[in-house]
């Protein structure tokens, strides 16, 4: 199940478009803010783990083939690396 890596885009993309309808209710805003903040931070912690666990996750986006499509990649690596940062 890769498709988790798409939530990380997702949400702060939904989040956004909320904001937009919510823009006289400064409370409403804050609260979802908070709310996106600690979303993406489930979803990051679960990838981390799970990349840790099982080695490197690989999304295709697009047409279906790595030559013309997107493709999202997480590795180890980079997990060492945001752990690192904090």
């Amino acid at each position: 199940m890769n498709n988790i890596i798409i939530l990380l885009l997702l949400i702060p993309l939904l989040t956004g478009v909320l904001l937009i309808f919510l823009r006289n209710r400064i409370s409403a805003q804050r609260w979802l803010s908070i709310l996106s903040l600690l979303a993406v931070g489930v979803v990051a912690a679960i990838i981390i783990q799970r990349v840790l666990n099982e080695g490197t996750m690989t999304l295709n986006l697009g047409a279906g083939s790595r030559l013309t499509g997107l493709s999202l990649l997480l590795t180890c690596s980079q997990c060492y690396s945001c752990l690192q940062q904090l």
